[in-house]
């Protein structure tokens, strides 16, 4: 664990490696070429420089220009996906500059970055997915490692929801998306919205989540509770290719939704709805791209609903625009 000074403030860090490089958040480091960092039982404060992270995963990679003659042992970085539910992590980081600090708690839960409704919960929606953990961390704890009982880093401390009088909520980007990036992140790549959008594998469909839609549009159209429904295929499309529907008829609507970066004035009523993916229940588009992103461009199952019946498509997901 490591206390990172940046332009603004402070946050923590970690070493992933023996070559000095640390993680942190990109927040924590946005807008500086060089931090200063206090790593663990050292008093002196070494300059590192800003390589590359993302801010749409709030990740950033620093190393060190100048290294202590023993460098601490780097964390071992596991795997998120096989976090679960209840399971005790540990906090490090260093809150109002207490460096050092330890907190510990459960694991919430994996979770898009909308919550039941379909609001976000994150800055921006293109992070696909956040831990909720029940673990106390404050100011300055952002960028500091969540680690597990195996003493292996899963996720990266970078925000809470809520006020203090009524209770707050912790959240951390999981570790799986550094350890994706981490070999660009040094090579000083920037993972912007941009950029992400043009690596992300897609399927060609536009889709609205159906708990946007108002009730009254649900029920006058006999449509579920949670689900995607199809707008558009683009042609020449994998969708397109899987035989996906998109909606002939649709509702104009008096206001329009805000999705994200885009906004919604008329929803499709008669498309065929995608349940799941890989027989996981989709009720997000930030969950549907995070399920693509792992897949790595595989072919993914889908579960779809049309007039009331179930039937699933396979559908080869292709990178770019």
């Amino acid at each position: 664990m490591a206390t990172i000074f940046s332009n603004d403030g402070l946050g923590s860090g970690f070493l992933v490696d023996a070559e000095g490089h640390l993680a942190t958040n990109w927040h924590v480091v946005e807008g500086a070429k060089e931090v200063r960092v206090l790593l663990p039982g050292n008093p002196l404060q070494y300059t590192a420089r800003v390589l590359g992270g993302s801010p749409v995963f709030d990740l950033a990679l620093v190393r060190l220009m100048e290294r202590p003659a023993r460098l601490p042992p780097p964390l071992p970085l596991g795997d998120s996906d096989r976090l679960r539910r209840g399971e005790v992590v540990v906090a490090l980081g260093s809150p109002y500059g207490l460096e050092g600090s330890v907190t510990w708690g459960v694991v919430s839960a994996l979770r898009p970055t909308v919550d039941v409704r379909g609001d976000p919960i994150y800055v921006n929606d293109w992070l696909p997915e956040v831990i909720q953990a029940q673990v106390p961390i404050y100011p300055g704890n952002s960028g500091g490692p969540l680690v597990n009982l195996q003493g292996e880093v899963v996720g990266v401390n970078t925000y809470l929801m809520g006020r203090a009088e009524t209770g707050r909520v912790a959240f951390a980007v999981p570790v799986n998306y550094l350890k994706a990036n981490l070999s660009e992140f040094k090579g000083g790549r920037i993972l912007d919205q941009k950029a992400l959008e043009a690596s992300l594998p897609r399927v060609g469909a536009e889709v609205v989540p159906l708990n946007r839609y108002p009730r009254e549009v649900l029920e006058a159209h006999n449509l579920p509770d949670y689900g995607l429904m199809v707008q558009a295929v683009a042609p020449g499309s994998p969708a397109e290719r899987a035989g996906l529907v998109p909606a002939s008829r649709f509702v104009q609507l008096s206001r329009a939704l805000k999705l994200g970066d885009r906004e919604v004035d008329r929803l499709g009523v008669n498309g065929e709805v995608i349940l799941a993916v890989e027989g996981q229940p989709v009720f997000s588009v930030p969950q549907f791209r995070g399920i693509l992103l792992k897949t790595g461009g595989k072919p993914v199952r889908l579960t779809l609903l049309k007039r009331g019946s179930l039937f699933e498509v396979t559908v080869t997901p292709v990178r770019g625009r």
